[in-house]
């Protein structure tokens, strides 16, 4: 576990200094397994208030833990603002429902950038069809809401797909963020302290799969980042 998370983030930190990694809860919440990337120095995405609860236990911090939920209740909205972690928002409908319990100093949405991939069908998280994130064509209305509700500080997100093995997909996904994020920078006036490239990094399935090379996709997705900067 050890090894395999630093090799993850020592692909990606090389070139980005500040690049951070979240540990997925969802994928095992196996308690021992969330303190030994706590103490690696990962943080938390959680995806409702009992992966919140036992990362809290784990020992990460609320300010390293990130919340996405997918058609939360107004409680699970309730608990995640009050336990101060970093709000994620899947849809802009959740916005005014969360300004009912407070303005949060920081905000970030999910955003469908319109292309998703994967090997397996059901897990194709962005595209037309997807039922996560914000559309495209509302990313810049949603970040004006939010501005003008008094949020001050600003991420965004988004999570693709998953068990993608083309290295090639990432830089393709990241250039399509930029353009978004280029466009929410110009018309709405603010800028982002984090921009997170979610997941969908596969492993090998069958005997012809071969591994994604990570060092290539790090270095693909960082110099779409440079091109722009």
């Amino acid at each position: 576990i050890r090894d395999n998370y630093q090799r993850l983030l020592s692909a990606f930190r090389s070139k980005r200094k500040k690049f951070r990694l979240f540990y997925a809860v969802k994928a095992n919440n196996n308690l021992n397994i969330l303190r030994i990337l706590q103490k690696e120095g990962a943080g938390a995405d959680a995806s409702g208030p009992a992966e919140i609860s036992l990362a809290l236990k784990a020992g990460f911090s609320a300010s390293n833990i990130l919340y996405t939920g997918n058609y939360p209740s107004d409680s699970e909205l309730e608990f995640a603002y009050r336990k101060g972690v970093i709000m994620n928002l899947d849809d802009a409908s959740l916005l005014p429902r969360l300004l009912q319990f407070g303005t949060p100093s920081f905000l970030s949405f999910r955003v469908n950038p319109g292309v998703g991939s994967g090997r397996f069908k059901g897990l194709i998280f962005a595209g037309p069809d997807a039922k996560f994130g914000v559309p495209e064509k509302d990313v810049v209305a949603v970040y004006t809401a939010a501005k003008k509700a008094g949020v001050k500080r600003f991420g965004i997100h988004m999570m693709t797909g998953s068990a993608v093995l083309d290295p090639g997909y990432f830089s393709s996904i990241m250039e399509k963020m930029l353009d978004i994020i280029a466009q929410v920078v110009t018309e709405v006036g603010i800028t982002f302290e984090f921009v997170d490239i979610g997941g969908s990094l596969g492993i090998p399935y069958g005997e012809k799969d071969k591994a994604l090379p990570i060092d290539k996709v790090a270095s693909l997705v960082t110099s779409a980042i440079a091109a722009r900067e």
